[in-house]
């Protein structure tokens, strides 16, 4: 139905957008990891211990969005499963 495309548009967009998080993501951990030697005296390895920190927090925050995000998509194909088993159920009677 409307709703359901309406659903899916809004969860296709919303994977799309996770996604491109992720990517951003990765090539920051790459970026970090290859910056890491730059780190090597006390000071500046307090400032990298912030930086693993923040980006820890990064991916905490987008660990928790896609939890939901993936819970938000098994209630979407909840939902169309039983509207397609319910819509069988129809056909079955008119047939019968």
């Amino acid at each position: 139905t409307d709703d359901f495309s309406e659903t899916k548009k809004r969860l296709d967009h919303k994977n799309e957008k996770l996604e491109a998080e992720y990517r951003a993501l990765m090539e920051e951990k790459k970026e970090i990891a290859k910056n890491k030697n730059k780190y090597r005296s006390k000071s500046r390895a307090k400032k990298y211990n912030k930086v693993i920190l923040k980006f820890n927090d990064k991916i905490e925050d987008y660990e928790r969005r896609k939890k939901l995000f993936n819970e938000e998509v098994e209630n979407y194909n909840k939902r169309v499963e039983k509207s397609y088993k319910n819509e069988l159920e129809k056909r079955k009677k008119r047939i019968e």
